[in-house]
This record gives structure tokens, C-alpha cells and sequence, in this order.
């Protein structure tokens, strides 16, 4: 992307168009924000350290009734019932291909019984 902004501003340059120029100058300005973002990314992280804090606060901070209390107000980890759904049919399936490969297998035994 700088490459080409390069080449396109030199290109601007050399002709003498305007239109290139203001190409041009967008491109840098586009070109400044995916430089610039990152660190601003990295330093917001740092700075705030929200995770830090909540770990801080949990760890050190509340008593047992505390956590207690966020715990009852949160509630219980599977609390969606589509999650509930998603593992009920995967118990489902589990079970099911369970018993299929024992009643095969149950089979088998009695095809090499008659044998």
C-alpha cells in the first residue's frame, strides 16, 4: 500500500497532475492511520489494563460474598438454551452411534456364532 502511494505520488510529481497529487495525498493519509493504529491499539490496551483490574478486584478485593453475588447474578454457565440444545443433541448423537456400533458389533458376534 505504501509502495503504491509512493509510486503514485512520485508519478504525480513528474507529470505535474493534480488529480494524482490529491490521490496522492488521501493515500497518505490512509497509508498515516495504518501505521499509527497498532501502536494506539497496543497503548490503549496497556493504559487501561481492564483485564488487570477485573482480576485485581476479584482476586484481592472481594470476599467470598462478593464473588458469591456476581456469581448468582450471572448465573449458571449454560444458561442459553441454544447452548443447552447444542449438547443435548451431541449426548443424542454420542449415545446413538454408540449403541449402533454395539448392536453391530452384537451382530457380528452372532454372524461368526452361526458360522
Amino acid at each position: 500500500m505504501m509502495v503504491f502511494t509512493a509510486l503514485l505520488g512520485f508519478s504525480g510529481i513528474m507529470l505535474n497532475s493534480r488529480p494524482f497529487l490529491a490521490v496522492y495525498t488521501f493515500l497518505l493519509w490512509v497509508c498515516l492511520g495504518l501505521m499509527v493504529s497498532p501502536g494506539y491499539i497496543a497503548y490503549k490496551q496497556r493504559t487501561f489494563n481492564l483485564e488487570g483490574k477485573i482480576n485485581l478486584q476479584w482476586s484481592r478485593l472481594l470476599g467470598t460474598e462478593g464473588r458469591l453475588r456476581i456469581q448468582d447474578a450471572v448465573g449458571p454457565p449454560f444458561a442459553d438454551e441454544s447452548a443447552m440444545l447444542i449438547i443435548v443433541a451431541m449426548l443424542w448423537l454420542h449415545f446413538s452411534l454408540y449403541r449402533s456400533i454395539h448392536l453391530a458389533t452384537l451382530l457380528f458376534q452372532v454372524q461368526l456364532a452361526w458360522m
